[in-house]
């Protein structure tokens, strides 16, 4: 009898044993992992809060630029062009006026390549009108001296919107209209937006020669496509993703979704 008692003993304290290294396992186990969470998330609001640092400085600089060009260059110039108004009217020589007024046409150019790079930089519009309008008179601007067609429409209406947020998502869409100019070889480009209590949605659609998810990605990997990996580094701040799509018959679908509500 006392063997037995004996035996049930030692499976008792073996089966306790056993059970407190499981349980030791375990609770070893949630708090690595815990751990690991915790460092995950340290980790990526770091990340978040050094890109939020970085482009907060990139707003910055070309804010400053921005002002530069409307505060010095731009009141330069227009002394100037003030100054060849003045010597063509009082001119009696034909070779010399027509110099002159070359002159005039070619500044009065410059003033406006310079409205548009300062507008691009710095487009007052989001501020005072909104993202939707904001993106119309951008498209207008690069679009219709190019002879592209451009259409844009719009589902909702844009209330108690976050501007940095705002501003994110603007960058993104520049990016992504000015990449579908330089490269797409398109000759229509169409915008819809939806403005929804969750965010924003945004398609963009194209009829040139096609850019796919997997080019995307690809060249997130690669040394090149800066413009598309401040793309992605912006609509992280943003619980934003993207998404491009090549059409069968021609051309790319491209839907921005982002929350800046």
């Amino acid at each position: 009898m006392n063997e037995i008692q004996l035996a049930i003993g030692i499976a008792f304290f073996f089966g306790l044993f056993g059970a407190a290294i499981i349980l030791f396992i375990l609770y070893h186990n949630k708090k690595t992992i815990q751990f690991l969470n915790e460092k995950q998330i340290a980790e990526q609001t770091f990340k978040n809060k050094l890109l939020e640092s970085i482009i907060k400085s990139e707003e910055d600089e070309r804010k400053r630029i921005a002002e530069d060009i409307h505060d010095g260059i731009g009141p330069v110039i227009s002394v100037i062009k003030f100054s060849l108004e003045n010597l063509i009217s009082e001119s009696t020589d034909d070779s010399a006026s027509k110099l002159l007024s070359k002159t005039h046409d070619n500044i009065s150019n410059l003033m406006l390549d310079l409205r548009k790079v300062y507008k691009k930089i710095l487009p007052n519009t989001l501020e005072n009108d909104g993202l939707i309008t904001a993106l119309e008179q951008y498209c207008e601007t690069i679009y219709n001296s190019k002879g592209i067609i451009f259409n844009m429409s719009s589902i909702g209406v844009e209330y108690n919107l976050n501007l940095q947020k705002m501003v994110l998502l603007f960058r993104v869409c520049q990016e992504v209209l000015h990449n579908i100019l330089k490269y797409s070889e398109a000759t229509e480009v169409n915008v819809h937006v939806e403005v929804k209590e969750a965010g924003f949605f945004i398609e963009i659609h194209d009829n040139g020669i096609g850019f796919s998810q997997e080019s995307f990605n690809s060249k997130l990997n690669s040394q090149k496509g800066f413009g598309l990996k401040s793309i992605q580094n912006r609509l992280q701040l943003i619980n934003g993703n993207i998404k491009f799509e090549l059409l069968n018959l021609k051309g790319t679908r491209t839907t921005i979704i982002a929350d800046i509500c």
